[in-house]
């Protein structure tokens, strides 16, 4: 072609053969609605056409796109917003008829839903095909210019042919982009768009596939970036969905070139984090953001006034809240060490406390102690000893890193684990690490230990360092040095 196009879609009828539609902007301002369809296979095309109905010049800005239905059909969609026209139309074609035959028909405008400017340049075509109504369903946007007006609309064509329209958002939501997904397993309709036009925030609203109607007003956020304020294009699969698929929507953030995502279960109805939310019964209060996605590996959030929810496909949903969550905070939320939580917090621990498990470790709360990490070879070593109902209760303090040698060290309310990746994990409390210390810890002569306290036969107990042995026993200490 000797032009330009803004965009193709493709779709394959019940014989095999694909089919692809776009239009065509040209030098001279002829423009087309173009077709073309495979011939012997897949990769063999033939030569693009025109749609052969006299509605296919169109103004420079329009589209289409194609879909099969009805089990038999292939169905172009598109706009057309020259003055004498102003309006969308469906073209239809019978599967195995010659590539000319064509039935037309008004979908939207010219009094057929609608009157005055009908047509705009954003258009998303669906089909249902679970109970051989052979429905279709297009989410458009109109070029009505006064409040009030429908400025985007669900155009539904019912197994007769007939058309009619349910209003998604008026002339002050501002939407744009529409897309229309189909959860034909829960016989359910999403619809999509953006708002302001320019882009920002991705919103849905939802339907009874029988019987479309919309509430009024922007819609529920889904896509909202505090960063990313241009998001716009949403798009999802071209198949329908269900229970099983979940829906997945896609939006793209020009000025920082990222893309953002958005899951929601279908089984329930909701995202995941909406679903967690509602299972609170408003424990977290109201919500004061929206669902934001993009974080790392494919995660997302929702704050609330007492805290927020955090999402991954990996780990599921989970509450954030309180003094844990201003710890994890600290580490970096889910791009630092602990990743994303994998539980909500759990409470009933001996004094008070609470503990939240992480992808990378864990925080652990007492009133008497703060919030702190427990992670890697230590918090191994102190699940060990019994957690904090062992002897050395709670950590009261992070591990503390710097030591000769790789060392590392946390303290707790019992004494202390030490670390170094030739001695492994041990134990540091009571006499003997008083001693210890009084010999410069790890930095002394004794070096980290070796192993645990062990029982002599005196009576007493002893440890073994790098560097030799403290013995403590009722009548004293000694140390040896290998």
């Amino acid at each position: 072609h000797s032009g330009s196009t803004e965009s193709i879609t493709v779709a394959k009828d019940s014989v095999g053969k694909l089919w692809v539609t776009y239009t065509v902007v040209s030098a001279d301002n002829s423009n087309r609605v173009y077709i073309n369809h495979s011939t012997t296979s897949d990769t063999a095309w033939g030569t693009p056409f025109v749609l052969p109905t006299t509605n296919a010049q169109v103004h420079h800005d329009d589209i289409s796109a194609v879909t099969s239905f009805q089990g038999d059909k292939i169905a172009i969609m598109w706009s057309n917003q020259r003055p004498e026209h102003k309006r969308f139309y469906l073209a239809i074609h019978q599967d195995g008829q010659p590539e000319n035959s064509w039935q037309t028909e008004t979908a939207y405008g010219g009094g057929n839903n609608c009157t005055g400017g009908c047509a705009n340049d954003h258009l998303n075509l669906r089909q249902l095909t679970s109970d051989g109504s052979g429905r279709l369903y297009a989410a458009i946007k109109t070029a009505a210019q006064q409040a009030g007006q429908t400025f985007a609309a669900l155009l539904v064509r019912d197994g007769k042919g007939q058309w009619t329209s349910a209003p998604f958002g008026a002339v002050e939501d501002a939407h744009t982009r529409p897309m229309v997904m189909i959860d034909e397993e829960h016989r359910q309709v999403w619809m999509f768009a953006v708002a302001p036009e320019e882009g920002g925030t991705v919103y849905y609203k939802k339907s009874p596939i029988d019987n479309v109607s919309f509430p009024p007003g922007a819609g529920t956020p889904i896509i909202r970036s505090s960063t990313d304020k241009d998001t716009n294009d949403p798009t999802s699969t071209k198949q329908n969905v269900t229970g099983q698929t979940g829906l997945v929507v896609l939006a793209a953030a020009r000025t920082n070139a990222r893309y953002w995502h958005a899951y929601i279960d279908l089984r329930t109805g909701q995202s995941p984090i909406a679903a967690k939310a509602a299972s609170l019964n408003g424990a977290l209060g109201a919500a004061t953001t929206a669902e934001v996605y993009g974080l790392k590996d494919n995660g997302g959030f929702q704050c609330f006034q007492r805290g927020c929810i955090l999402y991954s496909p990996a780990t599921g949903a989970h509450v954030s809240l309180g003094a844990i969550r201003g710890k994890w905070a600290q580490t970096g939320y889910e791009n630092g060490r602990l990743g994303y939580p994998v539980t909500d917090e759990v409470g009933g621990l001996r004094d008070g406390g609470v503990f939240q498990n992480y992808q990378g470790g864990a925080i652990i709360y007492s009133p008497a102690t703060g919030a702190r990490i427990s992670v890697g070879a230590i918090r191994g070593k102190w699940a060990e000893s019994g957690y904090e109902n062992g002897r050395l209760g709670y950590p009261v303090s992070d591990e503390v890193g710097g030591l000769r040698n790789g060392g590392v060290f946390q303290n707790y309310q019992g004494g202390a684990i030490i670390h170094s990746p030739a001695t492994g994990p041990h134990l540091s409390v009571g006499g003997i690490r008083t001693i210890w210390a009084s010999t410069g810890y790890e930095s002394g002569r004794l070096g980290y230990p070796t192993s645990e306290e062990y029982a002599t036969p005196n009576g007493g107990v002893a440890q073994n360092y790098q560097g030799g042995i403290i013995n403590l026993s009722p009548r004293g200490h000694t140390i040896t040095l290998f």
